[in-house]
Order: C-alpha cells, then structure tokens, then sequence
C-alpha cells in the first residue's frame, strides 16, 4: 500500500474473503473495478472478467446437464409408456390360455428385457398345465411365495437385485436358470377367490428391475393380464363344467 491510500478495514476486509460473491455478483462494483483498472494499468487491481466469463460458463455447462437430464429422463418415460401399449396389446389380443403364456414368454418377455417368465398359480380347478412358462402351486406354497418377494394386496409389484425365487428348470439337463434381477407382479386383482397368482419376471442384468426404478407401468401391466387370465380362466371353467 502506498502512503496516503486508505487501509481496508480488517472487519469488511474478512467480510470480504469470507464472501467473495458479493463482488462478483455486484455489477456497480465490477465496473468500478474495471474502470479503475483502465485508469492506473500500473496499479495491481484484479482483473475480474475472466473469472465472470468462467462462471458463466459453468452455469451454461451446469444448465445444459440439466437440460439432457431432462430430456433423457421425458425420452425414458415415453419408451415406458410405449412398451407398456405393447406388452398390453399382446396380453389383450390372447384367445386361449397357453396362447397368453406364450405370448408372455415371448413378445412381452424381449419387451420388457427379460431373460425369462413364469405364471405361478394355484386354482382348485386348473391343477395342471402342460406349458414351460406354467407353475403350478399349492395354497400354502402360494402363501409363501406371496411373503418371500413381498408381495400384497396392497403392494402389486415388487423388484429385487438378489435373487429370491427358485426358478423351474428347463431340462433335467440343464442347469438352475440364473438371475441377477426379478420383477413380481401380483394377479390377484381381478382373480376368483379360489385362484391366486404372480406373475415372475427374471434378467440377467442386475439394472433392469434394479429396487430404485419405478413401477407404474408394471403395475397397470398386473392388473391387465390379471384381467385377462380371469377371462381366459372363466372361459376354461365354463368348458370343463
């Protein structure tokens, strides 16, 4: 400092390097600066305008992140919904029951990115079904399942990235179908009292029915193939009566 400058008060001084954003948000003071500075060049003033441009160019940056998320996130919901119509198209358009089951083990499976789904079920009347994709179960085998992938009346849809279900095998030559995610739905809602049954879904990617994601669209997918299992089941009952 040279002789007859002011000293800086050592309070607003603290002020000052503790806040250093109520210079750089002040626009009165920054040109005050800048004017200062282009009055005495020799004088060491702090040139302020590469430090503004680099804020507002991390502020542009942090904006357009937003941004993509944004989108990304809207891009992400539409595919949602998209294969959400599909998945349910295929259910409606089921005539026969094993033509439901191979249409959830197929078209609606790849839709959903899995590697594998079983209909588990227990029915008084439909105690067997010749279909890879059928599972029969018992009352109490049932009760168990519904509580070991917490599942409820309340609760239709339940995702999990450690496996809990024990999957059919495909041969006796084949070994334990391996999951790293599971989806279950709950088709109790349009069911007969004497009929239960839960929809399992395998992937073998840990991402694709990860605890965090949502499950809207899966929840409107149980109650339409809930839906159209009692119609398919009704029909089947009729027939045998």
């Amino acid at each position: 400092m040279r002789k007859g400058e002011k000293k800086l008060p050592e309070v607003l001084r603290k002020a000052i390097l503790n806040n250093p954003e109520w210079i750089i948000h002040d626009i009165e003071i920054l040109n005050r600066l800048l004017i200062l500075e282009n009055k005495n060049q020799n004088r060491k003033v702090v040139d302020l305008r590469d430090l503004i441009l680099k804020k507002m160019k991390l502020d542009f940056k942090n904006l357009t992140k937003i941004h993509e998320t944004t989108v990304s996130a809207a891009y992400n919901n539409f595919l949602g919904a998209s294969n959400l119509h599909q998945c349910i198209l295929h259910a409606l358009d089921q005539r026969t029951l094993p033509g439901l089951l191979d249409s959830l083990g197929g078209d609606i499976r790849q839709i959903l990115g899995a590697s594998k789904i079983e209909l588990c079920i227990y029915s008084e009347v439909f105690s067997s079904l010749e279909h890879k994709n059928w599972k029969s179960l018992c009352k109490s085998e049932m009760v168990d399942l519904l509580r070991s992938v917490n599942l409820s009346n309340e609760k239709i849809v339940s995702l999990s990235s450690e496996p809990k279900y024990g999957w059919m095998r495909e041969s006796k030559a084949t070994k334990k179908f391996q999951v790293s995610s599971e989806a279950f739905l709950n088709l109790n809602f349009y069911l007969c009292r004497d009929e239960q049954a839960v929809l399992a879904i395998g992937s073998n990617k840990k991402e694709t029915f990860s605890s965090n994601k949502k499950t809207d669209y899966l929840k409107i997918l149980a109650k339409v193939v809930s839906h159209k299992l009692n119609i398919l089941l009704t029909t089947q009952r009729i027939a045998y009566e």
